[in-house]
């Protein structure tokens, strides 16, 4: 009776280990994930070992040889089933080479089995032997493998470590007892077969293993769907990157064309603006003196020749070029014929000293210092009323200093007043820039005097 009953027990868990087998089958054909394909292969290699027990099948016959061959192919496929479902390859190579390595010996050892059966004398003794000696190392080797699972210490881990402990003591009562009772013995003096303590813990392992692997595959549509929700989210912030680089770059363009536009115009005020205010000096003491001069033809050229430069500049902006005196000559040449524009017979001189400046300066410091020096000049002939400039430049080791005065009506005030007054914002910007600085001495009627230092 108890051997009716163990009969349609193991039937009926034979045929629970082929519906996993099918199931797992169909679940790796949809997503082609390589531990569905290894743990229905495990399977399947059990579920045939039950089933040629529960069959009967004498152990004289050829056939009966699959069992051991059953046996290593599912050590196989296990190896390769624990590799994958852990991802040994991420947490721990050196133990992924070592499973891969054991997995390919284990399907390798079936054709020694094969070979001691049928050509060995007496050859299913030969092959028991055999497999029992694979038993038994695989059993070692399986110890190894648990304690491995316990350092990794991940869910995966404890659960394969659950589920792999319920078959490895059911296998290894079954292994150890075959040594002191035989399977008839044990089935006749117990009732039951003692491949029951392997089927209950294949039992175990298989609802354990099913559980792990339906967490691992809500796990992996968990993640493929936050993947997805990540990728919407970079694309979203591709795209708001791509258009605050667009909103930058216009509005670096605009930042742009304002300074251009500011610079420009700075230029225009100190260059162009500068020589028709020397323009219109000329022609206003031409007028007020023209009956007492004996030379009117010579004021007349001068002031065609400051309006010759003032559009010469002009058409200079217009092409966007550096050219005249200051591209050429450097910044001496240039404030000498600053001051040759500039100066007036018997109205105003303006003069130069200079100490150190041998070499040329840096050509945008130069074009800074020169528009410097002639805003300053523009300021004395617009307001001072002075009728004599002095400009020095002193190059000394570390800086270079710059003095521009006047004998002019001079003015009172702070120096902040002063700069607003006298329109020096403009030239405070310029020192600025070059972390210099920028000092100014004027009372009433005593002149003005300014001293700016710039670093070299």
């Amino acid at each position: 009776m108890w051997n009716d009953l163990t009969s349609n027990v193991y039937s009926f868990f034979t045929g629970g280990l082929l519906f996993l087998v099918v199931y797992h089958l169909i679940i790796y054909a949809q997503n082609k994930k390589s531990y569905y394909l290894y743990y229905s292969f495990y399977m399947l290699c059990l579920a045939l070992y039950l089933l040629q027990w529960n069959l009967g099948m004498p152990n004289d016959i050829p056939l009966a040889s699959t069992r051991a061959l059953l046996l290593c192919l599912s050590g196989g496929f296990y190896l390769c089933f624990v590799n994958t479902l852990v991802d040994f390859k991420t947490e721990n190579p050196k133990w992924n080479r070592i499973l891969d390595r054991a997995s390919k010996i284990a399907f390798a050892l079936n054709a020694p089995l094969i070979l001691v059966y049928f050509l060995g004398p007496e050859g299913l003794n030969y092959q028991i032997m055999l497999f029992n000696l694979y038993a038994l190392a695989y059993i070692i080797f399986a110890a190894r493998i648990f304690y491995q699972l316990y350092k990794l210490n991940t869910i995966y881990s404890r659960y394969l470590l659950l589920g792999s402990t319920f078959y490895f003591i059911g296998a290894v009562l079954t292994f150890f007892t075959s040594f002191f009772i035989s399977i008839a013995e044990f089935s006749e003096r117990f009732g039951f077969q003692l491949l029951s303590f392997t089927v209950i813990g294949i039992t175990l392992e298989a609802i354990v293993f099913a559980v792990i692997i339906g967490y691992r595959n809500k796990e992996t549509e968990r993640l493929k769907l936050l993947s997805e929700e990540n990728e919407k989210l970079e694309a979203q912030k591709v795209i708001t990157l791509m258009k605050d680089q667009e909103l930058r770059a216009i509005d670096a363009m605009l930042t742009g064309q304002e300074k251009e536009r500011q610079r420009l115009a700075s230029d225009l005020h100190d260059s162009v603006g500068a020589t028709l205010s020397a323009a219109k000096m000329q022609f206003e003491y031409l007028n007020k003196h023209q009956d007492q001069l004996e030379n009117k033809e010579q004021f007349f050229t001068k002031t065609r020749e400051l309006l010759d430069k003032a559009y010469q500049d002009v058409r200079s902006f217009s092409h966007a070029k550096n050219s005249g005196v200051m591209a050429q000559d450097g910044l001496l040449p240039a404030i000498h014929q600053l001051i040759k524009t500039n100066s007036i017979a018997g109205a105003l001189e303006i003069e130069l000293q200079q100490f150190g400046l041998n070499d040329r300066l840096d050509a945008t410091m130069e074009i800074s210092i020169f528009r410097i020096i002639q805003e300053l000049v523009t300021n004395v002939i617009k307001h001072a009323k002075a009728r004599f400039v002095s400009i020095s430049l002193t190059k000394h080791e570390n800086f270079l200093s710059i003095v521009v005065e006047d004998d002019g009506q001079g003015f009172k005030g702070d120096q902040k007043t002063l700069k607003q007054g006298m329109g020096l914002s403009s030239i405070e910007t310029r020192v600025e820039h070059w972390e210099g600085t920028m000092e100014i001495d004027s009372r009433p009627g005593k002149g003005s005097s300014i001293l700016i230092d710039i670093p070299l």
